[in-house]
């Protein structure tokens, strides 16, 4: 490997390592709180297993998972937190800056593309179906590069009963900039 891929690995590494250190700290600052509820506490550690599958470490991603939905077990109005939380996968990172289509600066044009897919255990897209009609050059690029983001992107996957399982029928639309 070259010197620049070794640096961008520890990189990284260190980011991975520190982000999931700030937000172990925040989960214990959170259970030390008398007056923190089950829902702040299970939060605190959805946030640390979004951490870990966006960082495509599946395996504590799923348990970590699992231990968020056991936190809320014995808790009133955990339906709506399970519906709201684990109803349907969720785009990580959850955060607005990451919005698809909004950040390239540079790029001129803007495509809206209807994609058809589902998502793995594992929070990948999988079974693409881009539904937007290809017409033109413009639209072929927009296309391709909707199908190259939503590979790349990580989901927050489906639970039921406190189980991963793969999301069919997933129904999109993405502002793309190209």
């Amino acid at each position: 490997a070259s010197e620049a891929q070794l640096r961008f690995w520890r990189m990284r590494d260190h980011n991975f390592r520190y982000g999931l250190q700030s937000l172990k700290h925040k989960e214990k600052v959170i259970s030390a709180m008398p007056e923190s509820s089950a829902e702040d506490r299970a939060n605190a550690h959805l946030a640390i297993a979004d951490w870990y599958q966006w960082h495509r470490r599946y395996a504590p991603a799923i348990r970590i998972y699992r231990e968020a939905w056991a936190i809320m077990e014995s808790e009133p109005g955990k339906e709506d937190w399970y519906a709201k939380t684990f109803g349907e996968p969720l785009e990580l990172p959850e955060e607005t800056v990451f919005n698809p289509g909004a950040v390239p600066v540079g790029t001129t044009k803007l495509a809206e593309v209807v994609i058809d897919f589902a998502v793995s255990r594992h929070g990948e897209a999988v079974d693409i179906d881009i539904t937007t009609d290809a017409t033109g050059e413009d639209a072929k690029s927009a296309i391709n590069r909707a199908y190259r983001y939503l590979r790349s992107v990580r989901f927050r996957p489906k639970l039921q009963d406190g189980n991963v399982v793969v999301a069919q029928n997933m129904h999109r639309t993405y502002k793309i900039r190209y």
